[in-house]
């Protein structure tokens, strides 16, 4: 079992762990909160833990908590700017995913925690914009469907 399926059955409160990445990006001296605007300081924030995790001045145990901290930030921001008004929430049973009660379903930790890991190519904003589009409408998530 990996370290991320092993912490996935950990429960979350949603709640402390966003004050805890506040307080944690405070003591960084840099300003988060719930605005869209706070997911290119927490892209920022992410890009910073790469840089010391692909020197090797992080340990996976260390990024994968901060990827929870702030995975969970940005899938608060993303339900308070309007996720949460098309029926999104998270979803106790699978702990850190954000589900609709279709059959949509989001992973803003695994998304930070790849973004940790692997770098840029992982880039949280994206997955931000590229959500926030596609639920609102203005991405035809068909466009991204391979056709056999």
């Amino acid at each position: 079992m990996s370290l991320m399926e092993e912490n996935m059955k950990v429960p979350l409160n949603i709640e402390d762990m966003c004050n805890e990445a506040i307080d944690l990006a405070s003591k960084m001296n840099v300003k988060l909160g719930y605005e869209p605007e706070d997911v290119i300081v927490i892209e920022k924030i992410l890009n910073e833990c790469h840089e010391k995790y692909a020197q090797n001045k992080m340990e996976q145990k260390v990024a994968w908590n901060l990827a929870c901290l702030y995975g969970v930030m940005v899938g608060e921001i993303m339900l308070r700017n309007g996720l949460a008004e098309k029926g999104f929430h998270w979803t106790p049973d699978r702990n850190a995913f954000i589900q609709d009660d279709k059959d949509m379903s989001l992973a803003p930790v695994r998304k930070a925690y790849k973004r940790i890991i692997n770098g840029v190519e992982d880039n949280i904003l994206m997955f931000y914009n590229f959500t926030m589009q596609a639920v609102f409408g203005d991405i035809d998530l068909n466009d991204y469907v391979t056709r056999e």
